[in-house]
């Protein structure tokens, strides 16, 4: 980068290894999100609805056990 003082270019660290990968992951994770829910709704016409299901995790909060095998329309304000 260049310094705005001195005009002179140096190196600059713009972050550690560690927060760059998750802000790298959590952006990707964002986009990859953003365009499935853009397929669900082109699609809601033949696809209606929506299940849902749990992940893999061996162990899960209570409140999204209660949720699991839920099915609403695509529109329902719950997604």
């Amino acid at each position: 980068m260049t310094d705005s003082l001195t005009g002179k270019t140096k190196m600059a660290q713009l972050g550690l290894p560690r927060s760059l990968y998750t802000i790298y992951d959590t952006n990707k994770s964002t986009a990859y999100a953003a365009g499935q829910w853009q397929r669900i709704q082109q699609t809601k016409d033949s696809h209606p609805y929506l299940l849902y299901q749990l992940g893999p995790n061996a162990e899960h909060r209570p409140e999204h056990q209660s949720f699991s095998q839920l099915l609403l329309s695509v529109d329902d304000p719950f997604w």
